[in-house]
């Protein structure tokens, strides 16, 4: 048998040795001291290995060794650091030393954010942060969020790294908070060199063709450093109250939010103005059925919410308006039940065939036929000139009809299962003619600038607002708000200008309201 000799057990056993420790190195880049202890350790002895196959004479000396041949090389290797290493390197500690002022203060508890390191720091009581890192870990330049309370929440970026302690000098947001100015739709926030007020806008839409009985607007209401928006209007009140909801020929006027921004330019300097973000921190549909009366020349019931209404029953009475007083609690005479009712996805839809129903419809002539009035009294009532006792028709139409010749009201309830499962019950009472009856189209809606998701966290929108503000002058704009669906939205508001973002300093709660039809 051949066996290897002195020379190859050297060259072997030092490369596998001199391999391993690179693949170390590979694996851990920036090792501790007692790793690199460790690692200098192999590194000689695999260096003394390999140079036992070489030919050649080395001796090392100093006050405490004494040794010749490969024993001197891994002494040497193992006293003297390789070509080209320093004692300072990338794995080398560093310390990121920063003194913070709060409007010219050493401030407590400022939390300095490190997004490339991962992690954060609060100061101390004399406004400092000392923040280990590894020279490998932060390059410049480095971005940092600073917060302190809901005063400060700014991000800037450092462009060079010194081993100086640096100084950040930042102003709050100070806000101007005036029960007034909530309680009148209004807020202000002054950042020093801009001035922002905040309004909300709720114009009525007004179209001759189309009047309407009541409008759905937004208000400001504060808790904290939370603003809530929510929407208002006569039903939605009556709704929330249990009231009694009287049916109406006319529709809702359903306003979008909108905000009026007037920005003041306190500074010396003229301010550009060229974006406005919004951060959504949540945002959630309501897919509640929302069943209210319509008064269309009939008795009728539609879902102008975002769910389907399942176990639908009707129970009422009718009474000549001639005879009726005030709302009434049953037992009642007219009892209708339904499975279930869609929401409305157009008014249009109302007029054509559909497998599944979206409006309740209570047949007025079959309704009434148990009161001696008969079917023909409707077409009497849609033809005759009721204003005119001397007309034939008309004193037909009186006699058919008896007390019902003003019409008649319907009054009771309407109980049915939401989405969620819960019971609900709404009381109506619903003014009805005897005629042929009739019918009426919705104007579109309107655009709006900011469109939420209806769902969802987490995400932002932005809208492009190119102004120009002179020194110690103002302007003005505002932002529509809009979603495909009634939701609610939680989010804080910013303004980018000269390379500057500013945030408002409250977190906004949005009850965005809306039909099917968006009207």
């Amino acid at each position: 048998m051949k066996f290897f000799s002195t020379k190859w057990y050297s060259i072997i056993s030092g490369t596998v040795l001199l391999i391993a420790v690179l693949l170390i190195f590979i694996f851990i880049p920036c090792p501790t001291n007692p790793q690199q202890n460790a690692f200098r350790i192999v590194i000689a002895i695999a260096a003394g290995a390999f140079a036992a196959s070489i030919p050649g004479k080395i001796n090392i000396k100093n006050d405490f060794v004494t040794a010749g041949g490969s024993i001197a090389v891994v002494v040497f290797v193992y006293l003297v650091n390789p070509a080209g290493w320093k004692e300072e390197s990338d794995c080398s500690s560093k310390n990121f030393r920063a003194i913070v002022y709060v409007d010219n203060q050493l401030t407590k508890d400022v939390e300095v954010v490190f997004p490339a390191l991962g992690k954060s720091a609060f100061t101390d009581t004399y406004g400092a942060i000392n923040v280990e890192y590894l020279a490998q870990q932060l390059q410049a330049p480095v971005k940092l969020i600073f917060k302190y309370k809901s005063a400060i929440d700014t991000t800037i970026t450092i462009n060079a790294l010194t081993n100086n302690k640096v100084e950040f000098y930042l102003k709050t947001q100070t806000i101007i908070k005036s029960n007034s100015n909530l309680s009148s739709n209004a807020l202000s926030v002054n950042f020093g060199d801009l001035n922002v007020n905040v309004s909300l806008i709720n114009p009525n839409k007004t179209n001759p063709d189309f009047p309407y009985s009541d409008t759905v607007s937004y208000t400001f209401s504060g808790k904290g450093d939370t603003i809530f928006v929510k929407p208002a209007s006569k039903t939605l009140s009556l709704l929330s109250s249990h009231s009694v909801i009287t049916a109406s020929n006319d529709f809702w006027c359903i306003n979008y939010p909108q905000f009026d921004f007037k920005l003041a330019n306190n500074s010396d300097e003229a301010i550009f103005m060229n974006e406005i973000q919004l951060a959504v921190s949540k945002s959630l549909p309501d897919n509640s059925a929302l069943i209210v009366p319509s008064g269309l020349g009939a008795i009728t019931f539609l879902n102008v919410g975002w769910g389907t209404a399942t176990n639908v029953r009707i129970d009422f009475d009718i009474l000549a308006k001639k005879d009726y007083r005030q709302w009434l609690e049953g037992p009642y005479k007219n009892h209708y039940q339904y499975q279930a009712l869609k929401r409305v996805i157009n008014w249009r839809e109302l007029d054509q065939p559909s497998q599944e129903k979206r409006s309740i419809n209570i047949d007025l002539p079959a309704l009434l036929k148990p009161y001696g009035i008969p079917p023909e009294a409707f077409e009497l009532g849609g033809n005759a000139d009721l204003s005119n006792p001397n007309d034939p028709e008309t004193r037909k139409f009186k006699k058919l009809v008896g007390r019902f010749d003003a019409g008649g009201m319907a009054y009771g309830t309407v109980s049915y299962q939401d989405s969620d499962g819960k019971e609900k019950q709404l009381k109506f009472q619903t003014p009805f003619e005897i005629s042929s009856g009739y019918g009426a189209a919705m104007p579109e809606g309107e655009a709006y600038t900011l469109k939420f998701k209806p769902s969802g966290e987490a995400y932002a929108l932005s809208s492009p607002i190119s102004r120009g503000i002179k020194p110690k002058d103002f302007d003005r704009f505002s932002i529509v708000y809009g979603a495909t669906q009634s939701s609610k939205h939680i989010f804080k508001l910013s303004f980018l200008y000269n390379a500057r973002k500013i945030t408002l300093p409250y977190v906004f709660v949005l009850d965005y309201f809306n039909t099917p039809d968006g009207v």
